[in-house]
Order: C-alpha cells, then sequence, then structure tokens
C-alpha cells in the first residue's frame, strides 16, 4: 500500500505489526503475509 506512514495506520485501525514503511516508495512493491505456524507468502514483485 502507498501513502503517508499515519494513512497507513488510520485505515489499519491502529499500528499492523510487523509494518516497514520506507521512505521514497511511492506504490506497492510486495506485500508479505505472515501466518501463525511462521510461514509467509510474498505476493508481488521484488524491489
Amino acid at each position: 500500500m502507498a501513502g503517508p506512514e499515519d494513512d497507513i495506520r488510520r485505515w489499519c485501525g491502529g499500528t499492523p505489526r510487523a509494518l516497514l514503511t520506507v521512505p521514497g516508495i511511492t506504490g506497492l512493491l510486495r506485500v508479505e503475509i505472515g501466518f501463525i505456524d511462521a510461514t509467509t507468502l510474498t505476493l508481488g514483485g521484488t524491489a
């Protein structure tokens, strides 16, 4: 998701666990979803 960090926090109803923001990125590059069993799923490309 792209946007200012404060907007992301508002959209999510607070700070999502493991929120990582990177200045200068203007669009969605990749989303990594973590699951309770410690596996992850990455959607999108690499930066």
